[in-house]
């Protein structure tokens, strides 16, 4: 004798395998919903190739760092100054470089580097750190202090 509860089982599994199957409807690209450009141009493509290659992690070559907080305000000369304002957590897997490129479009070799800042308080064995840093980057249009950061790190060890 077969159960009510099995013969439904097999009714469903049954009406399931002979539903037809709807097509889902086709995704489009992030690019052509508008969320990043349709292209990269050949000096983007350029800047991103020269990227250094991954560095050790921070827990490789400092293992008694259990994370940081880095808080960032990027300035730009002009009406409104504040560009953009950023928390970065690093964790130990992290990698040890904190080069930040130069938010200003046609900016050429410029950026930001906190890595010998943090690698110095690293040694020192700091826990907290400010300072200002100036994009040295160089262009004929742009003015020679034309971004900048604000930098608040804090540094957190193990026990």
């Amino acid at each position: 004798m077969v159960s009510k509860t099995n013969k439904k089982t097999k009714t469903a599994a049954k009406q399931a395998s002979t539903a037809k199957q709807v097509p889902l409807p086709k995704q489009r690209s992030a690019a052509k919903q508008g969320l990043m450009p349709k292209h990269v141009s050949k000096k983007d493509h350029d800047k991103q190739q020269k990227l250094p290659p991954p560095g050790p992690t921070v827990a490789e070559k400092f293992p008694k760092v259990a994370g940081m907080v880095i808080h960032m305000t990027y300035y730009q000369k002009g009406a409104n100054p504040v560009l953009m304002v950023r928390t970065v957590n690093v964790f130990p897997w992290s990698q040890l470089n904190f080069h930040m490129a130069c938010m200003i479009k046609d900016c050429e070799g410029g950026g930001f580097d906190l890595t010998p800042i943090i690698t110095s308080m690293l040694k020192g064995r700091k826990k907290v750190g400010k300072g200002t840093l100036q994009c040295k980057g160089k262009n004929k249009a742009l003015p020679k202090d034309h971004a900048s950061i604000d930098y608040d790190i804090a540094i957190k060890y193990k026990p």
